[in-house]
């Protein structure tokens, strides 16, 4: 024999809520309270889907890339200028930069690949990412040409801690003396904010 108890809201002897129910919206403990789930017990989302906190995902994040190859002018510190986003969780890569949104910041995970065409064993490239115009310490990558003219990648991951409003951007430069191109299929640069850090 099964029973059936129709309640609205279940509360704890000193008449605090412990589950309440209301438009199809459960809600179990109350502010203040802490939920536990009991070794041995499992919490199965298989079937469902979880919303999570602001503080619980790795944003911000973004990954940017280039619609076409970009001319790097022959010994000329330049901006990459990664024009196109996959993603940008927090609208804040534009104009090529990262601008570190309002109450965000914290260390974030970087990760960025260049593709330089032909360098040969004269030639030199580098790479590096700047945080207010200056150069981030541990993210340069610098690469010399060998016998014979190649293709190139420059690539850098690690992690930066930033403040709100402070801005990043990845430059770049090479000692080939003529023009270079940086290839769009495999250039890109993302980064994410990392949390419990």
């Amino acid at each position: 024999m099964s029973s059936i108890i129709k309640v609205d809201t279940i509360q704890n002897q000193s008449g605090a809520n412990i589950i309440s129910e209301n438009s199809n919206t459960i809600t179990v403990g109350a502010s203040g309270d802490t939920v536990n789930v009991p070794s041995g017990a499992t919490l199965d989302m298989s079937n469902g889907t979880m919303t999570l906190h602001s503080s619980m995902k790795n944003t911000p994040s973004f990954r940017a890339t280039l619609s076409s190859n970009q001319t790097i002018s022959h010994d000329t510190l330049t901006r990459v200028t990664f024009d196109t986003e996959e993603y940008d969780t927090n609208s804040a890569f534009a104009s090529n930069i990262f601008t570190v949104p309002s109450g965000e910041g914290g260390k974030y995970a970087f990760h960025y690949l260049l593709f330089y065409d032909d360098l040969d064993d004269t030639d030199f490239c580098l790479s590096y990412i700047e945080v207010d115009g200056t150069i981030e310490n541990g993210t340069q990558d610098q690469r010399y040409g060998s016998a014979g003219t190649q293709n190139t990648t420059l690539q850098c991951a690690g992690v930066i801690t930033l403040t709100a409003g402070q801005t990043v951007e990845v430059v770049t430069k090479h000692g080939i003396g003529s023009n270079q191109e940086l290839r769009s299929s495999q250039t890109y640069f993302q980064m994410h904010k990392m949390i419990g850090l």
